[in-house]
């Protein structure tokens, strides 16, 4: 991996900070993956390369923000990248269990709202909305901000603030799997997920643009709305955007 902060990240601009999500109206960029989609070494190379950048982080507050920011983005876009090059693990890539992710996904919204998700060979990305904030996003620089994680990765369900949302799609989506005609199939997914909490709208903005691109980056289409399990691609189908925003949210200006 190059060295320095930067490469490829969500935006441009990873600093933005207005408005800052909180409690009360978080916006998560969830992905949870299957068993053996991303090697226990190649994780501990990543971490150690995050540490290293980390020390360097400059003392002045606004920099050194600015700074943490853009590592963080570059850590989350390099696991993604370990993800989508393991081509020994391609579970999802068979259409029916794409298909009954896709159908949970949409159906599981009592909670949180989706805003985007793309399925791909071996791991889901989701965008969620609080249900708290749901009737704007500008509600969620309302009140008290709630401390975002300097170090997000990777972390056991049962840590996660999302849980329940987590226990309730695996066990569904696992359940649906082994019900499938002609003996189901399995659906094994790791015990861990990958929360990264949207600090802004404009990269609440590049997330979504950044989904929708991913199975063109990974080699799997050529356009964002040619991959069938995707926001990308059933946004397409409602009005011929490709933005990656679900029907029903706007497109980009």
């Amino acid at each position: 991996m190059a060295d320095g902060a930067g490469a490829t990240t969500f935006s441009s601009d990873p600093a933005a900070e207005s408005p800052v999500r909180t409690a009360g109206g978080a916006v998560h960029l969830l992905t949870i993956r299957v068993v053996g989609a991303a090697r226990p070494e190649q994780l501990a190379d990543l971490r150690g390369w995050r540490e290293e950048q980390l020390q360097l982080t400059p003392k002045d507050a606004k920099l050194g923000r600015r700074f943490k920011t853009r590592i963080q983005q570059r850590f989350f876009t390099e696991y993604d990248r370990l993800l989508d090059q393991n081509r020994e693990v391609e579970a999802l890539l068979n259409r029916r269990l794409a298909s009954l992710i896709r159908r949970e996904l949409y159906r599981r919204q009592s909670d949180y709202r989706l805003l985007a998700y793309t399925i791909l060979p071996n791991h889901v990305h989701v965008v969620l909305e609080s249900r708290a904030a749901a009737d704007s996003l500008a509600a969620a620089h309302s009140g008290q901000a709630q401390q975002i994680p300097e170090r997000m990765d990777e972390q056991p369900d049962v840590c996660s603030p999302l849980v329940d949302y987590l226990r309730g799609l695996k066990a569904a989506t696992a359940e649906a799997a082994a019900a499938l005609e002609g003996g189901g199939l399995p659906l094994p997914w790791h015990d861990e997920s990958f929360d990264y909490w949207v600090r802004s709208e404009a990269e609440l903005d590049a997330i979504v643009d950044y989904l929708a691109h991913n199975p063109v980056s990974a080699g799997l289409a050529r356009a964002a709305e040619q991959w069938f399990f995707c926001s990308a691609h059933d946004r397409f189908l409602h009005d011929g955007e490709s933005c990656g925003w679900l029907p029903g949210l706007p497109a980009p200006k």
